[in-house]
């Protein structure tokens, strides 16, 4: 009894502290800033709610975290990998490229239970090592031209599924990143540098694709130039 006192004890903490599953501050963030999955980077830039929307990524301790479950433990590594990304756009601003930015990827500055780490290590060690769920590919969003668009709502553990199909969905029908051209399939880079991923789960990538856009047939694969401009656009208008 005293266990399970505690355990509910937690739980509350974790839904007062904003993520388990409220996202609303993120979510309110996402909606002024996104348009079409493009970003406003001059007008995020100004934004000072983001310091509040940090303020609560990092107030997640390694205690409310173990207490969630599957679904909302992902939902809240793709927030904090997505928000981290617009900060790190954020305080680099103005730039072309993510890539312009020395160790975007490497450098410790994502608060996370105490400590800092990279966004390398909340997509790799964390969310594609401890996690059978491919589709995650298409939620993360690397601030770049050629990645998946980035939602205008938050990802919720009660809403994942959904989510994650609307976000596969929408990447696989984006003629500028994914391609049918008669019996060849013109593929984003994502599915050549993470295509392993889809075998355990949805037999490889290639039969996930075509289930997804409901192709029948032999298709020969290629990979489409990926565009490491920064997502930015002027306004919604």
């Amino acid at each position: 009894m005293k266990r399970a006192c505690v355990l509910l004890a937690t739980l509350a903490v974790v839904s007062a502290s904003g993520f388990g599953p409220d996202f609303t501050a993120y979510t309110q963030l996402l909606n002024r800033h996104v348009c079409r999955g493009w970003v406003i980077y001059r007008e995020l830039v100004k934004d000072t709610a983001a310091a509040a929307v940090e303020k609560q990524f990092a107030s997640v301790t390694s205690t409310q975290y173990d207490a969630m479950n599957e679904n909302d433990r992902i939902a809240f590594l793709i927030n904090m990998y997505n928000f981290y990304t617009l900060l790190l756009i954020k305080n680099h601003y103005p730039t072309k490229s993510i890539r312009d930015i020395d160790k975007p990827w490497d450098t410790k500055f994502v608060p996370l239970f105490g400590d800092k780490v990279s966004l390398n290590h909340v997509e790799h060690d964390m969310l594609r090592k401890q996690f059978n769920e491919p589709r995650l590919h298409f939620a993360l969003n690397c601030a770049s031209a050629g990645c998946p668009a980035l939602a205008r709502e938050a990802y919720t553990g009660g809403q994942l599924d959904r989510q994650l199909d609307n976000a596969a969905k929408a990447f696989l029908s984006d003629t500028t990143k994914n391609r049918i051209d008669g019996t060849k399939l013109k593929l984003s880079k994502i599915f050549q540098w993470y295509g392993a991923d889809f075998k355990a789960k949805y037999g490889g990538y290639e039969r996930y694709v075509k289930k997804t856009l409901e192709l029948d047939g032999t298709f020969r694969v290629s990979f489409t130039d990926y565009d490491w401009n920064l997502n930015e656009v002027q306004s919604c208008e």
